[in-house]
């Protein structure tokens, strides 16, 4: 069996006509990932996919797509992965194992400091890739936004139309949440005109407001499923889940958002309750340099929070030092799960722990909501 290695721009239709059958076996050549996720799959990101060839017939593959993850001030470069699929008749052989590994050393030479990914724990936690994250989940409901106003009944709610200054927008609206993903100007267009999604844009004066719905069964036309991403002027939001469950005669509709409080804002007031769950799957790939991305915000926050010393931590795989000024030194020993969890988990480690000054004390300061926004997905 060869070595696992980027996909050539000539093997790209095969690549995907692969995964159609790995994962759609009885709708092949369809192109399916790449019509549900074009940002991330197109001909001249043929080397973003791995391949596995067995006398010459691909035997499994994944792709490692690029993402720059914004949490505050600080910027992370992260692989994500998408698409690992292994042919039927060749599990259990070890192809997934040995393409994980080629993509975790491709993102360390590359300079990630973690991966993400999203997929099954009892799989994938075997490799490294541990739960992390925070997404919220929200039930909107007609009784809690209250009928439309007559003034809101007269608002237009445009399907997405791609123009330059449009776009231009949209990526600005996303720049102004503190937690999400960065999404390049070329991108906005194929991220908001995704296959089994439709976005509606308003516009009122100067505000502008827009939702990202899914389409029931992931078609074009039929009822809304879910509220993917709404942004933009959280009362003119407000105002288009009026009226659109006013006109689709829906009594409810779930919502995704991040921890940024403009989404919350125009969220939770529509909400009849709400929960928070772990959004993906986390690596951590580098730790040393992790902490160097973080350094800058960790130490802001350690200031406002009164923290400071010298923090060792420790993993079976990693080892790095969180410095946040002059004090005593301490050594945290984690396993690879409660180190995930202490920088990105859902809760402060130390409600999980007791008898750690360390970690009552990083608690303060930790965990960082990332966010990974359902658009972003690949």
């Amino acid at each position: 069996m060869d070595l696992p290695r980027p996909a050539r721009r000539a093997e790209y239709a095969e690549a995907l006509d692969f995964i159609d059958r790995v994962f759609r076996p009885c709708q092949p050549g369809r192109f399916i990932l790449a019509g549900n996720y074009p940002h991330a799959y197109r001909p001249e990101y043929a080397g973003r996919i791995l391949l596995q060839r067995d006398r010459g017939a691909i035997a499994g593959c994944l792709a490692v797509h690029p993402l720059i993850l914004r949490l505050e001030e600080a910027r992370l470069k992260a692989g994500g992965i998408g698409a690992v699929g292994t042919d039927p008749a060749r599990r259990g052989e070890g192809v997934m194992g040995r393409l994980l590994e080629a993509a975790t050393m491709q993102m360390k030479r590359a300079g990630c400091p973690l991966s993400i990914l999203w997929g099954d724990r009892r799989r994938y936690g075997w490799f490294g890739w541990e739960r992390g994250g925070v997404r919220n989940t929200f039930t909107l409901t007609s009784r809690q936004l209250g009928a439309p106003t007559p003034a809101e009944r007269r608002l237009r709610l445009e399907p997405f139309v791609p123009g330059p200054a449009l776009c231009r927008r949209l990526r600005d609206l996303d720049l102004e949440h503190p937690y999400g993903v960065e999404r390049p100007l070329r991108d906005i267009a194929p991220l908001f005109r995704r296959v089994g999604k439709q976005t509606l844009i308003c516009r009122e004066g100067g505000r502008l407001a827009y939702l990202v719905l899914q389409r029931e069964g992931r078609q074009r036309r039929g009822q809304y499923e879910a509220l993917d991403e709404a942004g933009g002027d959280p009362e003119l939001i407000q105002s288009m889940l009026r009226l659109l469950l006013a006109r689709m005669d829906l009594e409810r509709l779930p919502a995704s958002a991040g921890p940024n409080p403009k989404q919350v804002q125009a969220l939770l007031p529509a909400s009849s309750h709400w929960s928070r769950d772990s959004a993906c799957m986390i690596k951590i790939l580098d730790l040393q340099l992790l902490l160097d991305h973080l350094g800058p915000l960790l130490c802001r926050r350690a200031s406002a929070a009164g923290v400071r010393g010298r923090f060792v931590l420790c993993s079976p795989s990693h080892r790095g030092t969180l410095d946040l000024g002059a004090g005593r030194q301490q050594r945290l020993e984690l396993s690879e799960e409660a180190l995930v969890g202490l920088l990105f988990g859902l809760h402060p480690l130390a409600e999980c722990r007791e008898g750690s000054p360390g970690l009552a004390a990083l608690g303060r300061i930790l965990p960082l909501p990332l966010y990974v926004p359902a658009l972003n997905y690949i």
